[in-house]
């Protein structure tokens, strides 16, 4: 900031002229005088207020004593005078008291007192002259009647109404003389004290102890034996001059106070009120404030004449001299001699104004030539140069503004505005307070912003600015540069724009992506990659690639080489040929696919390698599936025709011998045979069923079941009379399931024999039952939901690790009796129920089967009780197969169960059967049709033809390929029932029974 009244760089004139010295001297002088005058009157009011109280303590002080002994001395005197008087008068002590009672007899001696005798009843038998009515006063329950010469308190005289005390003097005859003495006799001793200097200021009374008026001036106050001393509040504890403050009706006081010896209850006051104090004071104060006031402005004059006289009139010269010479034309600079006042000091500062004058016209030279080359430099610069004043006008611009924005230095120097008023609005906030803060020696961050030039193009600047100062470090303002930045800024939106398409791409692939520099330490990771190897980016970022991306051979587990260094040394695109197995930072392994490729700058040159690779581990697994399911579906097909074909012969020989059993049942001898035949008949149905279930024939019949309930029937059938011991642990809240229990409980069953037959020596089956639920992306591919998982797990010698992927493969076995079918057949059944086995197992570990079935939401029911079946009934039966041997077998089953039973080869000819039945009157009680007829209507088209020739009609469906989905889902085609193929004759009869 510039002084007061000096000239600016725009050569305006300060708004406040400053004041002449002689002027500002005097100024100086006269508050030096006020307030000299001030601390003197504060000086001279304490001193004067504690000389004040050291007088009034002396005086009080003597004043009290000289009080204490008169009042001591009279009541004393008085005392003694009549004691000695009544010793004297002993021998005629009768005449003596008569001589006291007259009152004009001893005026001289004891004043007015009022003299009465107490007998010791304390009844007055003598009394003064005048107060004889009082004789025979009884004066027993009266305070002031006490033995001893003792003063009693001050009260009213019960003969005169005045303010007394009284004396008492024991008499020999046992009487007591009662002396009253006025109080008017201690305001005659005290009324002429006087205070020196405080004639009639100073108020002297005294108080009992309870605070009753002894003496006062105000007599009232006497009369009426005023409580005085209740009404003094407010006291202080006495200062180092033993006075002391209260309150008396709202005025303080300063009191000085002193107990008497006689009488002991009495204390004298001696007090004067502070408005006395303050204008005794001021009086004092202002005699000697105008003594002194004299003596300093004496001694103002004299200093102000002195420096009017050598200083200021001498520098008032020299300032005029100086204002007319300029160091920047005169050749030579001089001042007059006499501008020294033959004063040393002055006639230094002329010689020094003359040698800085010399300075100052040299540094302008060298100023001149220093602007010059500047404003060379900064004409011929691209960057648009400015300096900016403290008020915000520009005081220079280069000419690169009128290029950069199409207008004048001039007009930027003219409108100090101009440079706000060309940024876009949406860019003033950028700079809101930038351009304000002006006197803000504090540097300003650089920023940037657009402007709109005189022609209407938008440009993008670089500011920059920084504060000047002169060589006391005074603010004189910013120095900056702006320059235009609108290539650059183009070139980083394209720059941006390809980084969030390139980043955009990375992050959506579902490939991982890792780049390196040359070194082939990594540079990038995206999502994927990320998820892969277990490293983020900011954990990636300048680490060597095989630290995190550790790739071994899937076969043998040897370290494949990095692929940054192929890539590098042959320049061009490589991809693996082999798979390998990625090892990620949290141990998981992904069988991954990869192929890297080198990255080139604009000129074709190598600056790092991109590496992209996915994780196959699913896509494995799901051909592997593929290969497994298609060789599965092959054998399953030719599996199914021959169970077909199988089941029909079965049927024959079955049902024939069921038959025979019932024809020869009291033979003796043939039922052994028999029943026999029956059991391999019925083991090869087992077989049979088993290689349905494999070919995806038998569909599941579902219905809910309680798995904990089908696990332990089923364990209890399996294992009933083994060696092998087995345990249950299943969850106490384990779901139920809707599944086809015959074939669950198969499954389970197939699992706990191969355990069992693991372990020859004996040992424990763990059966472990729980609820899980898996997500959306579960290793296991099943859809994401709530499943049941049972694992049987045994301690047998395992399975080796090159039959692991056969062990579901139809006839493939290690041992040397079984068919092959069991786990095939397993398999099937699970995949059939929408769920998944699989196993683990390392030689002489033993092996854990898992198998993930759906759990249901629904409840289980209590099951009813069936009734007993019996196997006699009634009606006619039609009966379609296409099989001669199975219809001749079935009606003749039909007739020994006592049914009228009619076959027919295809749908056509039962259709025809079944409508002249029903025309004739003589309608069918139910129909069995064959599922498959080669050739002709089968099962299905045949029931759905009867149901619209009669909507009541009982329809029964039988087959022995049982891959169809009617058999399952039988009621949904119009039957009422399934009989699967081979059956005997009690299948066909509680069939019929449960229908009819």
């Amino acid at each position: 900031m510039s002084r007061p009244g000096a000239t600016d760089r725009a050569g305006r004139k300060a708004e406040t002229t400053p004041l002449p010295l002689a002027r500002r001297v005097n100024r100086i002088l006269t508050l030096f005088f006020l307030l000299g005058l001030v601390l003197v009157s504060i000086k001279v009011s304490l001193v004067e207020m504690r000389q004040l109280k050291l007088n009034l303590s002396q005086a009080m002080s003597t004043t009290a004593s000289t009080c204490s002994a008169i009042i001591a001395d009279y009541f004393t005197s008085n005392q003694k005078l009549i004691q000695d008087y009544l010793d004297d008068s002993t021998a005629r002590k009768e005449g003596a008291i008569d001589h006291l009672l007259s009152r004009h007899q001893h005026q001289a001696a004891i004043g007015e007192d009022l003299f009465y005798v107490l007998d010791p009843e304390q009844r007055i038998v003598r009394i003064s002259d005048g107060y004889e009515s009082f004789l025979g006063l009884d004066l027993g329950n009266m305070p002031v009647v006490r033995t001893g010469g003792s003063i009693s308190a001050v009260h009213q005289s019960i003969f005169t109404g005045q303010s007394v005390i009284t004396m008492l003097f024991s008499l020999d005859n046992g009487q007591t003389l009662a002396v009253e003495k006025n109080l008017d006799d201690v305001r005659y001793l005290i009324r002429h004290f006087r205070i020196p200097g405080l004639r009639g200021q100073v108020l002297f009374f005294i108080l009992t102890d309870d605070g009753t008026v002894v003496y006062h001036p105000d007599r009232s106050l006497v009369e009426s034996r005023a409580r005085l001393g209740l009404s003094m509040t407010d006291w202080t504890a006495p200062d180092s001059f033993g006075l002391q403050n209260f309150r008396l009706d709202h005025t303080r006081y300063l009191a000085y106070r002193q107990h008497l010896e006689v009488p002991p209850t009495w204390t004298f006051y001696a007090a004067i009120p502070y408005p006395v104090i303050t204008r005794y004071i001021l009086q004092m104060v202002a005699i000697q404030a105008v003594s002194i006031c004299l003596t300093l402005m004496a001694m103002i004059l004299l200093l102000n004449w002195l420096i009017n006289r050598y200083l200021a009139r001498p520098i008032s010269e020299l300032a005029e001299a100086l204002s007319g010479i300029n160091p920047f034309v005169d050749a030579r600079l001089a001042l007059p001699s006499h501008l020294s006042a033959d004063t040393r000091e002055l006639h230094e500062i002329v010689m020094a104004m003359e040698s800085m004058m010399a300075r100052v016209r040299e540094a302008k030279e060298k100023l001149s030539e220093s602007e010059s080359r500047f404003r060379m430099v900064s004409e011929f610069s691209t960057e648009w140069i400015f300096w900016r004043a403290t008020d915000g006008r520009m005081i220079y611009t280069s000419p690169s503004c009128e290029e950069i924005t199409g207008y004048t230095p001039e007009e930027f120097q003219r409108r100090k505005d101009l440079l706000e008023s060309i940024i876009l609005p949406e860019d003033r906030s950028v700079c809101k307070g930038h351009f304000r803060d002006h006197q803000d020696p504090r540097p300003h961050r650089p920023i940037e912003y657009r402007i709109r030039t005189r022609d209407g193009r938008v440009r993008w600047i670089s500011h920059v600015c920084r504060g000047i100062y002169d060589r006391d470090g005074t603010y004189l303002g910013r120095r900056g540069s702006n320059r235009d930045i609108t290539v650059q800024k183009e070139a980083e939106r394209k720059l941006a724009t390809e980084k969030e398409r390139l980043s955009v791409t990375l992050r959506s692939i579902g490939d991982g992506v890792i780049t390196t520099d040359m070194e082939g330490n990594v540079v990038l990771v995206n999502r994927v990659a990320e998820e892969l190897t277990g490293w983020r980016l900011e954990e990636a970022a300048g680490r060597p690639l095989p630290e995190i991306f550790r790739l071994v051979h899937r076969d043998t587990g040897e370290p494949l080489p990095c692929p940054v260094r192929t890539i590098l040394a042959g320049e061009q695109a490589a991809e693996r040929d082999e798979e390998g197995i990625l090892t990620s930072r949290n141990g998981r392994k992904f069988l991954i696919a990869d192929s890297g490729a080198p990255i080139r700058d604009q000129d074709s040159r190598v600056i790092g390698v991109v590496l992209v690779f996915r994780d196959i581990t699913d896509r494995e697994r799901l051909e592997n599936e593929a290969i497994k399911a298609q060789r599965l579906e092959s054998v399953g097909t030719l599996a199914g025709g021959i169970a077909h074909d199988f089941n029909n012969l079965l049927t024959a020989i079955l049902g024939n011998i069921s038959l025979l059993r019932r024809h020869l049942e009291q033979t003796p001898g043939v039922q052994e045979y028999l029943q026999a035949a029956e059991q391999a008949s019925l083991r090869a149905r087992d077989l049979t069923s088993q290689l349905l279930t494999f070919s995806r024939g038998g569909a599941p019949v579902k219905q809910l079941v309680a798995m904990d309930r089908l696990l332990q029937e089923a364990a209890d059938l399996t294992m009933h009379g083994s060696n092998v011991r087995y345990e249950l642990r299943i969850a106490e809240d384990l779901w139920s399931a809707e599944v086809d229990a015959g074939q669950i409980s198969q499954v389970i069953g197939n699992l706990l024999i191969n355990a069992d037959q693991a372990m020859p020596e004996g040992g424990i089956i763990s059966i472990l039952a729980d609820n899980v639920t898996l997500a959306s992306n579960n290793l296991l591919l099943l859809p994401p939901g709530s499943y049941i998982r049972i694992r049987i797990r045994d301690q047998g010698t395992g399975i080796a690790p090159e039959y692991l992927d056969r062990i579901f493969d139809p006839y493939f076995t290690t041992k040397n009796e079984g068919n092959g079918l069991g786990l095939a057949s397993s398999y099937s059944i699970v995949r059939n129920h929408r769920g998944v086995i699989s196993v683990d197992s390392r030689p002489g570990a033993g092996s854990t089967f898992t198998i993930h079935l759906p759990a249901s939401s629904r409840k289980q029911q209590e099951k009813e009780e069936r009734p007993m079946i019996t196997e006699e009934g009634q009606g006619k039966i039609l009966v379609m197969d296409d099989e001669e041997m199975i219809r001749t077998l079935c009606t003749s089953i039909l007739t020994s169960l006592g049914y009228d039973a009619v076959g027919t080869a295809d749908g056509t000819e039962a259709l025809q059967v079944y409508r002249q039945a029903m025309e004739e009157g003589e309608p069918f009680a139910a129909v069995i049709l064959d599922l498959t007829v080669p050739g002709g209507m089968g099962g299905k088209e045949t029931a759905r033809r009867l149901l619209e020739l009669d909507p009541d009609a009982c329809l029964i469906v039988s087959s022995g390929y049982a891959n169809d989905t009617a058999m399952a889902e039988f009621r949904e085609y119009g039957f009422s029932a399934i009989l699967v193929k081979p059956y005997q004759v009690s299948d066909m009869a509680m069939i019929l029974k449960k229908v009819l």
